[in-house]
Order: C-alpha cells, then structure tokens, then sequence
C-alpha cells in the first residue's frame, strides 16, 4: 500500500479554493506501536501561525483520531474511521485564532 500522508490545506479568500499547506509523512516507527500509523509535527501556516499535529491511524479497525493545537491550547481533537485506508475521509475543517480556515485529512 503507498503510504498515507497527513494533508494541511489552508483557505484561500482570493480563490475561494483550499491550497495545500504541509503533507506530513508517517513516523518510522509510529509512536503507538504495531498495527498503527502516526504522525506527530509542527507545520507554521501562511498566517504566521504555528500549529502541532498529531494523527493515529489503527489498521484493524480504520479508526483515525486528529489533534490540533496551538501556542499550547488545543484547537481540534476528532475522531472517526475511514472508509478505506486510501480515501480522504474523515476531514476536519477548523478556524484558527487567527481567522484562518484549515483543513486536516489524512490520506494516500
């Protein structure tokens, strides 16, 4: 299978579009053990903003959580599955302190 990636899109006003802000690739080796996939890291957005990210993905149920936290306050913490390891689901979508749209996902 090729490897999932977390994706972090920013809001684009000028285009009404999402354009991409970091792909992060997993950690070698996940920080949760066998059978799952993680992602831990600290990605600064067109804002200025630095956001810390950590994602968990277990491979016998398709279970993914997200957090999200900045300047020490946690922004986003969500929960679900994904219908396949390979799809973009679930996405979670948040506005930051500094009133910038963001989009998680992680995916192929």
């Amino acid at each position: 299978m090729p490897t999932m990636r977390l994706h972090v899109s920013v809001g684009d006003d000028a285009t009404d579009e999402w354009r991409s802000a970091a792909i992060v690739d997993p950690d070698e080796p996940s920080t949760h053990g066998l059978g799952t996939i993680t992602w831990n890291s600290q990605v600064t957005i067109p804002s200025g903003e630095e956001l810390v990210l950590g994602a968990v993905y277990a491979e016998a149920n398709r279970s993914l959580n997200i957090v999200v936290s900045h300047n020490g306050k946690q922004l986003l913490n969500m929960s679900g599955f994904k219908l396949k390891p390979t799809t973009y689901d679930p996405t979670a979508l948040f506005l930051t302190p500094g009133g910038l749209h963001v989009q998680v996902m992680v995916g192929i």
